[in-house]
């Protein structure tokens, strides 16, 4: 005799049936119970078929169907979003705890299409990195937060990982200036709190002569035969063209990955690089272009001295590729990390403070030197001489910025290799 149908739209469960347990010890009582979507399988475990099908009666009394998994979020540019954004309240009350207010609040930012992908992502990071990470701290209420306890959370953040401290409280102070917003919380008490001092950290450029060091650091390393053959690593001369146009340019690492073969105009009277993007690393979506610098003054157009052309010059001839201008074997984008790497490996222990950001330093303490700040901010893309000045020794153009002949002639060196 056929099963009656289970009902649509109310819960109901079929017919009852028990059985052995597959251990050999005890019964299963089962089930099938229609929630009015979704039909599931309810069991229940006893010493007999009748404590069993008992206890399936019990536990059927205040069966509740189990919670669907969301399909998984993605921001406006398709990039998948975690549990940091997973919560079910749409505003922030007294009964709300930190950990959910956060979530709330990095919801709202990943869905904004009008900040960039990676913006959208440093917060989530920020946000897994510090306070959902503290079960403690962000099951804390909101509506009872008060300044000692964020300034207490801070301080520990600053003793176990000194870099996220700064971010953690820009962070927490607009998650409270939205719960401020919805209503029911009178005061942003992070505003209470201390700020976070930066730390002052002592500017390391290479002089001249430490330039032309490396360099020969890095030529050695690149002609070591490694493998069959003798073959030389870096045949493609990416590490080592890299650096030259590192200290032609004084670009951040990603802006100089990140120029495309459009951006470089090597035949002009005055050869040129327009800085018109970068590189970013995206969680879900690798390293990919961004159409925007750093900054909104990181957009320039920078004049090459002739060390700088020629590393452009043979990574186009070299590498041929439509995309990018530096490029791995495979025509991928580089990593920053890989030129990292790199550099560990090839510098001598006198220099083993030098990394690609080293050159960005440089190239300022260089101008400064040889001309003035103003030389110095505009070929970095900063929007004042003070943060040159305080962080990379150390705008004032919006039009070509030619130090090629200066740089030309602090760099000029016989080139070998």
């Amino acid at each position: 005799m056929a099963r009656p149908a289970l009902g649509v739209g109310v819960i109901r469960h079929g017919q009852i049936s028990t059985a052995g347990h597959k251990s050999g010890v005890g019964f299963v009582a089962r089930c099938r119970v229609n929630d009015g979507t979704k039909v599931h399988s309810v069991t229940a475990h006893g010493l007999s078929a009748a404590e069993a099908t008992e206890a399936l009666l019990t536990k059927l009394e205040s069966w509740t169907p189990p919670k669907r998994k969301r399909a998984a979020a993605v921001g406006p540019d398709g990039e998948p979003l975690g549990a940091e954004v997973d919560t079910d309240i749409e505003r922030v009350g007294v009964d709300t705890t930190l950990g959910d207010a956060v979530r709330l609040w990095l919801a709202e930012v990943s869905a904004d299409p009008e900040l960039r992908l990676q913006t959208r992502d440093y917060w989530r990071r920020v946000a897994r990195q510090t306070v959902l990470k503290d079960e403690t701290f962000s099951a804390k209420l909101v509506s009872r937060l008060t300044a000692g306890d964020a300034a207490r959370f801070i301080a520990r953040v600053k003793r176990t990982t000194p870099g996220q401290a700064r971010k953690a409280r820009s962070m927490l102070k607009l998650v409270m200036a939205m719960a401020v917003l919805d209503g029911d919380i009178p005061h942003n008490v992070i505003l209470d709190t201390p700020r976070v001092s930066r730390g002052k950290k002592k500017v390391q450029a290479l002089t001249h002569e430490e330039f032309h060091e490396f360099r020969a650091a890095l030529r050695a390393w690149r002609e070591a035969s490694i493998g069959r053959g003798g073959s030389p690593r870096d045949p493609s001369f990416l590490v080592t063209d890299v650096t030259e146009a590192l200290a032609a340019t004084g670009l951040r690492i990603n802006e100089l990955l990140g120029l495309r073969p459009q951006d470089l105009d090597l035949d002009g009277d005055k050869p040129t690089a327009t800085v018109r993007g970068t590189l970013v690393s995206v969680t879900g979506h690798g390293i990919t272009w961004q159409e925007a610098p750093k900054t909104e003054s990181g957009a320039r157009c920078l004049t090459l001295p002739a060390l700088g052309v020629a590393a452009f010059r043979r990574q186009l001839e070299l590498n041929s590729s439509d995309d990018f201008v530096f490029t791995t074997s495979t025509g991928a984008p580089v990593s920053e990390h890989n030129i990292t790497r790199v550099f560990r490996a090839a510098r001598p222990a006198a220099l083993n403070f030098v990394t690609p950001h080293t050159f960005r330093r440089s190239v300022a303490t260089w101008l400064k030197a040889a001309d003035a700040t103003a030389a110095a901010t505009a070929q970095l893309g900063h929007s004042s001489e003070a943060v040159t000045e305080e962080f990379y020794i150390q705008q004032q153009t919006r039009g070509t910025v030619d130090n090629s002949v200066l740089l030309q002639s602090i760099l000029e060196h016989p080139r070998q290799g």
